[in-house]
């Protein structure tokens, strides 16, 4: 008797669910025409089960929820890259901060009428290609350890030129007093921010699905390593939200 096994993921970014099928075969010919079906419900996971002439499928609906909560840490960070060692942000309109009233606390304060703006590598009176890119924040979640399956980010009120449009995300599981380095950082993410199309102001951008990732960390580090307009003197962002279990 030989046996296949086949793992799938979905998500859509006006769902909150994510559904996953397993489905285990035997590829062992057979006349069997009995047809029997079971289906049972549980809690969390939902799980439906199908008998079909020695095929044996199984679905699960996974409930996923948003990961950040406004008792979690925030750092501001510029001057960083995935892979490599952290600084951190201070506030002001200088070289290496963030706008001291738009803080990267706001960025997950599920509120989209306040926003996070970091000018990265320039002042508030420069413009360059560099601005804002290499920036962003680490969080370190209140309830600890999750597995993040996938993001979405809202744009600011205003300058769609800031917009982020890719990103990195890595995951730590070490205490915070090691986050300078970067050895304790695992990537995980590279690719779009979903705002490849701009949205418009106040808006969420498309639902971006982390389907390898299998990694529980109680940390992540969010780096902006694109802009929409190359130059703008910032990156800005209403809120990204991190959804998973």
């Amino acid at each position: 008797m030989g046996l296949s096994l086949a793992l799938g993921l979905t998500l859509s970014s006006n769902s909150n669910h994510i559904s996953v099928t397993t489905s285990i075969i035997n590829t062992t010919t057979t006349t069997q025409t009995t047809i029997s079906t079971t289906t049972t419900t549980t809690t969390a996971p939902s799980k439906n089960i199908l008998y079909y002439n020695n095929v044996v499928k199984v679905d699960y609906v996974l409930v996923v929820q948003i990961l950040t909560d406004t008792n979690d840490v925030v750092l501001g960070l510029w001057n960083t890259v995935a892979g490599g060692n952290q600084t951190i942000t201070t506030p002001g309109f200088c070289i290496g901060c963030h706008h001291s009233q738009e803080i990267p606390e706001y960025a997950i304060d599920r509120n989209i009428s306040t926003k996070y703006t970091n000018y990265g590598s320039c002042g508030v009176s420069v413009a360059s290609p560099t601005c804002g890119i290499h920036t962003g924040m680490c969080v370190v979640l209140h309830h600890g350890s999750s597995l993040l399956l996938t993001f979405r980010f809202s744009t600011g009120n205003n300058l769609p030129e800031r917009d982020p449009l890719t990103v990195t995300i890595e995951g730590s599981n070490q205490p915070s007093s090691a986050f300078i380095l970067s050895s304790v950082w695992t990537l995980i993410y590279n690719g779009s921010t979903g705002l490849d199309t701009d949205p418009g102001r106040y808006s969420y951008g498309i639902m971006q699905n982390l389907t390898n990732n299998i990694a529980w960390y109680k940390s992540y580090r969010i780096l902006i390593s694109s802009k929409r307009n190359a130059t703008h003197n910032a990156v800005q962002y209403n809120e990204i939200e991190l959804y998973g279990k």
